[in-house]
């Protein structure tokens, strides 16, 4: 079985033999599977074998659990731009005249947070540390400036 991404459909193509007039192979076109839903067209698995209807399946799977992981690499992705983004928008203090934020929800936000370091550490990432105003360590060699 081949499979062919044409528009909003993968059309399901079997392979039938070679035609040694013209010399090339006999591909026809058994059915079609729908390429954002995965819905097979009408028919296809009646006139697949039962080989044929494991690889096609297979290969729904597989094409399910690649768009599964790119989904959920996009959402890495995105998290760090949408925090830059609402850092701002919350330090500009109008957000609650938009209706953007409410208590409830921003109880959520918090929950979120905790939810995404507890995450974050598990996976192994080190946690940030905390930098003070007072943490800026000066060299011991460097003279003070006379009246400051």
């Amino acid at each position: 079985m081949q499979f062919k991404k044409v528009g909003q459909r993968i059309q399901v193509l079997r392979y039938e033999g070679y035609d040694k007039d013209r010399r090339r192979a006999i591909v026809r076109m058994v059915g079609s599977v729908g390429r954002y839903n995965y819905l097979p067209s009408v028919g296809l698995f009646e006139r697949l074998t039962a080989e044929e209807c494991k690889e096609v399946e297979a290969f729904i799977q597989a094409e399910q659990g690649r768009e599964a992981a790119a989904t959920d690499a996009r959402t890495l992705r995105v998290v760090l731009s949408q925090l830059e983004k609402a850092a701002p928008l919350l330090d500009a203090g109008n957000v609650f005249d938009v209706g953007g934020l409410d208590p409830a929800r921003a109880a959520r936000v918090w929950r979120s947070i905790r939810a995404l370091q507890k995450s974050m550490v598990s996976a192994g990432f080190p946690r940030g540390r905390r930098t003070t105003k007072n943490s800026v360590k000066t060299d011991p060699r460097q003279q003070s400036i006379p009246g400051a």
